[in-house]
């Protein structure tokens, strides 16, 4: 059975979303504001959260930047609820990863809409990167190891030096911390940009994406800036299956990065 867990603060807005969604068939968890809502979420790995934006504890956007945090819950899909309908506030749900953003009140019919279309895409995208993954155990992983020793370039430019890293082969849980800690201190060292090159990275796992997602927040608190380029196909599909593809700026080669920002390579 599905299972869904929505969080909001407000009791009769919260009954009537439970009521709804076991009418529906749906296997419902419930929490009244966003530290019970990630603490379910951890505990019971729903299929879909729906979240309440404001919430007293911690908020629908802190709820989701904890979760897409964690690898366990990273792609789990979101659809914000909330009053405010303004294009920042959109703007802002989706730039953090959210799937969907319903706008209060909402009828029966647009939040089992909301739902199922999430379902649906998650269900496709699922799908998508098993048949990758297969395809990519069959071939590539079976003769591609992990680099130890990270290959880097530094390209020298006053208004914005750059340092590339790229790893090799394989990103999982077993290496992903090299790379976080490899991007970190690259942006601690003064770098104002930071480039992961994947063109020899022939897979990732969600460890991986996770730890490039807490890598970002690291750069951004040194003012630097973190771009990706040449993603395969199975790292584009996690990115797109962990609703997390637009918080990195990603171009197809380096080339395209160092054209965008006027860097001479």
């Amino acid at each position: 059975m599905t299972t869904i867990l929505a969080i909001e603060d407000e009791a009769k807005i919260l009954e009537n979303i439970q009521e709804i969604l076991e009418l529906e068939g749906f296997d419902v968890l419930i929490a009244e504001n966003g530290r019970i809502g990630v603490q379910l979420a951890r505990e019971h790995h729903p299929d879909l959260i729906i979240c309440d934006v404001m919430m007293p504890e911690l908020d629908g956007y802190d709820v989701l930047i904890t979760l897409r945090q964690d690898p366990n819950t990273l792609k789990i899909p979101f659809i914000f609820l909330s009053a405010r309908a303004t294009k920042a506030d959109f703007r802002k749900g989706m730039s953090l990863g959210a799937d969907d953003y319903l706008t209060k009140p909402f009828t029966p019919g647009e939040l089992r809409e909301a739902i199922s279309t999430r379902l649906e895409k998650q269900t496709m995208m699922i799908t998508r990167y098993a048949q990758e993954l297969e395809r990519a155990m069959g071939s590539s992983l079976e003769t591609v190891t992990y680099s130890q020793n990270m290959a880097t370039e530094t390209v020298n430019c006053v208004a914005a030096p750059v340092k590339v890293i790229q790893p090799n082969g394989v990103l999982d849980v077993t290496n992903c911390s090299q790379l976080r800690r490899e991007i970190v201190e690259t942006a601690n060292a003064g770098f104002s940009n930071v480039l992961v090159d994947c063109q020899n990275l022939t897979f990732m796992d969600s460890s991986g994406l996770a730890a490039l997602v807490l890598a970002s927040q690291k750069v951004r608190e040194t003012n630097s800036r973190l771009s990706i380029c040449s993603i395969n196909q199975q790292i584009e599909m996690l990115f797109e299956l962990s609703s997390m593809y637009d918080i990195f700026e990603t171009f197809p080669s380096s080339t395209e990065f160092y054209s965008n920002y006027n860097i001479s390579n």
